[in-house]
């Protein structure tokens, strides 16, 4: 498949999960605006096993989809999670499970792709963190790219899950690139995440 094709089937994909969402406004993830945005409703249909409710907004770095570029799957997320404020390690690392795992299996189904999505692995270390209503972690994500040719991928992760109590929201910021730790790519990583105004309430 052609490069075009690949990204136009990509984008039609998407569309299909993630432009079916009731708002298109971006309430958190605002910048960078030359970023790809997207936002949906939870429960995701890719992930029936989340039974949270909510919304998620995305923004994909260029290049996302194409395994030359410098920011080949590079992306940024944020989970709002409605009516829960004790967001353990346990139920993060089961949420990603639940999605990543979901994802991969959805799209390598549409492009008739033999992936066995029980060898995704997720691996997070909790770091030290000051204030009490935040969780942070590092970690690794054992994937496949199936939005290409199915190839494994090592993505490198960090987390954030913030308690919002007066809202009565959990948020999960997540950064995602496969690139290392001390690139470019990270430092603008962090950048963003820095500008990520989330609360509605308070802490």
């Amino acid at each position: 498949m052609s490069k075009l094709l690949r990204c136009t089937f990509i984008f039609f994909f998407l569309g299909c999960f993630f432009l079916s969402a009731q708002e298109k406004q971006d309430t958190i993830l605002k910048y960078p605006k030359h970023w790809r945005y997207e936002k949906v409703n939870l429960p995701l249909d890719f992930a029936p096993k989340m039974k949270h409710k909510g919304f998620e907004e995305l923004r994909f770095a260029p290049g996302m989809f194409d395994t030359s570029a410098e920011k080949y799957f590079t992306y940024v997320f944020v989970i709002a999670i409605d009516d829960e404020t004790n967001f353990s390690k346990r139920k993060t690392k089961k949420l990603l499970y639940q999605y990543y795992r979901g994802l991969c299996a959805i799209v390598a189904k549409s492009s008739k792709q033999d992936v066995d999505v029980s060898k995704i692995k997720i691996c997070l270390k909790k770091t030290k963190q000051p204030i009490k209503s935040k969780k942070t972690y590092l970690g690794e994500i054992q994937y496949f790219d199936t939005f290409n040719k199915g190839e494994a991928i090592l993505l490198n992760i960090e987390l954030e899950t913030i308690t919002d109590k007066l809202a009565n929201k959990t948020y999960i910021i997540g950064l995602v690139s496969p690139t290392k730790k001390d690139s470019d790519v990270w430092k603008e990583l962090h950048t963003i995440r820095k500008n990520i105004y989330y609360f509605k309430g308070g802490l």
